[in-house]
């Protein structure tokens, strides 16, 4: 399955396309490497461009000390 950059994981999330992931699984940052305020953020992951995944809705923005936003995943 091609994930286009995304880490093997069981939930089939990927950058590839889909439907924005807005209720990730609870192990999610098992898969994928969050930012440390991954669960304040109220919308749908999204990847930052020095790779780590965010959450939008987060005060400030949710790639604001990362690089600023890649893509969103999907699901």
């Amino acid at each position: 399955m091609d994930r286009c950059g995304a880490p093997e994981n069981p939930y089939g999330y990927n950058y590839c396309g889909g439907s924005y992931i807005d209720d990730p699984a609870a192990d999610v940052c098992d898969w994928f490497a969050c930012v440390d305020t991954f669960w304040n953020g109220k919308g749908y992951l999204v990847q930052c461009e020095d790779g780590l995944v965010s959450m939008t809705g987060v005060p400030g923005g949710p790639c604001a000390d990362h690089g600023g936003t890649r893509r969103p995943g999907y699901v």
